[in-house]
């Protein structure tokens, strides 16, 4: 008999289909749990298309919101913890309101992903185009255009005109986010 050994990837698909199917709920399980899940989730591509680089503070800045994409495409929360100034400040246009403080922003951007996940929509690419970096001194603003594909059983895609704030209070603390506003509007495939 042939052995069939079937790629990471394909294994990792089948292993969150079937936690899917199973009727595990991303919003109602246990953290642990999540965390367990969103581990086998398959990574999603990250990609910058045509950055506008006017500077070397510029390219780094638009570094970090790559990491910032692949880290939230993936799930990985402490991570993106890591990147989020404690200050920081974004709005949900939904209920029109302004959500203020680290803690707040991530119980809002997890609330999000699990409700995509939970869906069986995961995040399969991120495209950043076009990003424009302006640096002035400890503070700078990011404007792209982002593209997020929903994988799954009703694949989707959503763009979004973004502008991104980074502080960077120490050269060791490396660019934080401080403020983010997207309006995410469904495109065709």
């Amino acid at each position: 008999m042939k052995e069939t050994i079937f790629p990471r990837k394909h294994i990792v698909q089948f292993k969150a289909a079937l936690a899917i199917v199973g009727g595990i709920s991303f919003l109602t399980c246990t953290p642990a749990r999540a965390e367990e899940l969103a581990s086998v989730t398959p990574e999603a591509s990250v990609s910058c298309i045509n950055p506008h680089l006017v500077c070397p503070e510029a390219s780094e800045v638009i570094d970090t919101l790559k990491q910032i994409a692949k880290v939230y495409s993936a799930g990985d929360f402490s991570k993106l913890s890591d990147y989020l100034d404690a200050d920081i400040t974004t709005f949900d246009d939904k209920k029109k309101k302004l959500i203020v403080g680290k803690p707040a922003v991530m119980e809002w951007v997890r609330e999000q992903w699990d409700k995509s996940k939970s869906e069986g929509n995961p995040v399969e690419s991120y495209t950043i185009d076009h990003p424009f970096a302006q640096v002035r001194g400890d503070t700078a603003i990011v404007t792209f255009r982002a593209v997020k594909r929903f994988g799954g059983k009703k694949p989707k895609a959503f763009a979004s005109q973004c502008t991104d704030i980074f502080v960077k209070h120490t050269p060791e603390d490396g660019w934080k986010k401080l403020h983010y506003r997207t309006h995410w509007k469904e495109i065709s495939i």
